[in-house]
């Protein structure tokens, strides 16, 4: 999961775009709305999703920023 984050992680202006998030959301067998409503949440920060990407706007993040949020999503609603 690691490489699919680092691989579609990109800063673009003053934001982060994450390239692959509906592949992200696919692999996981969740909504991609579901994962966007959690990574919201959890980086209180406005995300918007256009053509199979989400937008991080008003910020960059990292993948150090996002793969803990991304592996506690797996933990709690993926493997229970």
């Amino acid at each position: 999961m690691r490489d699919e984050i680092i691989k579609g992680l990109k800063k673009q202006g003053g934001q982060s775009v994450l390239k692959n998030f509906e592949l992200i959301a696919h692999q996981l067998r969740v909504e991609p709305n579901i994962l966007l409503k959690y990574l919201r949440k959890m980086l209180a920060m406005n995300i918007q999703i256009s053509e199979g990407k989400a937008y991080i706007v008003g910020g960059i993040v990292t993948v150090s920023d996002v793969e803990p949020i991304i592996k506690m999503f797996i933990n709690k609603y993926v493997l229970c």
